[in-house]
């Protein structure tokens, strides 16, 4: 007979040297809960891996469809660029929390440059000329928008010529690749029109 300081145990994980040493019993015990932690991380971090930017030529047309079905009627243009970049609740995100999440998390920049958070403005005056938006500064002032600006649109330009995108609200809105000029499109003729392009600061 044999006490339990006898029991042999053995090696139940993976042979790559990250296995467990123990009893079969408690291999299995702490495997289940490892794919029980895994998976509620999966579902919690969404299609797309948190923080990480995708490149268009990897990301599958099936993953669009099952956001366009799942999730169209609850997101907006805003909700859809901000899950580009980390795990965000499905919601309407209102232009005030667009405006907070840029102003902490991006650096502002010119020019054009892969995966960058593009706003769409326009003006309804010219107290603030077309060029002069600084997306931290106005973060600072209580909510709304000053100087007669209007934030309209959001999309992630992934090279220099295709968006990741919700056109807009609406049910019948698609979740799409589409090209920069059809981003751009509806708006480009609004009054006081202006683009500001924005890079996570962690890759800045």
């Amino acid at each position: 007979m044999t006490s339990n300081m006898d029991k042999r145990t053995e090696h139940a994980g993976a042979k790559n040297g990250g296995g467990h040493w123990g009893t079969r019993e408690e291999a299995k015990t702490l495997s289940k809960r490892a794919r029980r932690i895994t998976s509620k991380q999966i579902i919690q971090e969404g299609l797309f891996e948190s923080h990480q930017a995708f490149d268009s030529r990897d990301l599958p047309l099936r993953v669009i469809s099952s956001l366009e079905k799942t999730f169209a009627d609850k997101v907006n243009c805003f909700c859809v660029s901000e899950f580009f970049f980390r795990n965000t609740q499905f919601r309407q995100v209102t232009a005030d929390e667009m405006l907070t999440f840029v102003a902490e998390n991006f650096e502002q920049l010119e020019g054009e440059y892969s995966n960058t958070l593009t706003l769409v403005w326009s003006r309804s005056s010219f107290d603030m000329p077309v060029g002069g938006i600084h997306v931290r500064e106005l973060a600072k002032r209580p909510p709304g928008f000053p100087f007669g600006l209007i934030l309209e649109h959001s999309f992630v330009q992934i090279d220099k010529s295709m968006v990741f995108q919700k056109a807009d609200p609406t049910v019948t809105s698609k979740i799409e690749i589409t090209s920069v000029e059809n981003a751009i499109e509806p708006y480009a003729g609004l009054n006081g029109f202006e683009l500001t392009r924005h890079i996570l600061r962690s890759q800045f």
